[in-house]
């Protein structure tokens, strides 16, 4: 009993990866479970989304900030979400509360096909361009990202924007502009870091920003 009371609140033996590691579970975690909410946004009403995001968010974001303060909820959460953590959110708010953030500013201010395509842009564009940078990557850009990392976002949201565009019948006709500056603006949005923001904020709102100037001019 003395040895589990012990444990309780100790986080010092979980093996958390850090943002330089692979971290292939999280990449799938973070992959599906966007990829759950651009499905829920793409296919019911507004108020479903808002719905789905709000039970979401109650699930998430109170335990993430009650952890801060309290070791044995930071335990728990450690116990429960240790495989797809990172070292970084081991005592810090995690990067699903910054995405909950990011999809709430989303679904205020931009339009449907844009909230649609900058997650998915989160969704795999992010993941892709981490692995790429990690196992591949050699010539440094700004903030430790890399070029390898770079082109395999911007091949990654390229694809995105032609396949979204072509199965929803947007800017058919000019896909052969809006594909790759679509590609660009999900690469530099991935690349792009902004002090004490996690990306998983920054990233869909700053493609949002991107992807609205793009359909203002092309549609």
């Amino acid at each position: 009993m003395n040895n589990v009371s012990g444990m309780m609140g100790s986080i010092e033996h979980f093996d958390l990866k850090a943002r330089s590691d692979l971290h292939i579970a999280r990449k799938i975690w973070h992959a599906t479970g966007i990829s759950i909410m651009v499905l829920v946004h793409a296919t019911q009403p507004i108020e479903v989304s808002w719905l789905a995001l709000g039970l979401f968010a109650l699930l998430i974001v109170p335990g993430d900030v009650i952890r801060q303060y309290n070791s044995k909820v930071n335990f728990w959460a450690h116990k429960l979400f240790g495989p797809v953590m990172r070292k970084s959110e081991s005592k810090r708010i995690s990067g699903s509360s910054f995405l909950v953030l990011g999809a709430a500013l989303n679904l205020l201010f931009f339009e449907s096909d844009i909230i649609n395509i900058s997650l998915l842009f989160l969704a795999f564009g992010d993941p892709i361009a981490s692995y790429f940078g990690i196992r591949f990557g050699r010539e440094k850009l700004a903030n430790g990202k890399t070029l390898q990392g770079f082109l395999a976002a911007l091949v990654v949201c390229s694809i995105i924007v032609g396949v979204y565009c072509y199965s929803t019948n947007i800017l058919v006709d000019r896909l052969w502009i809006v594909i790759p500056i679509g590609g660009i603006i999900g690469a530099l949005s991935e690349l792009i870091t902004i002090k004490n923001l996690d990306d998983n904020l920054s990233f869909p709102v700053l493609s949002s920003l991107g992807l609205s100037l793009m359909f203002y001019l092309f549609s």
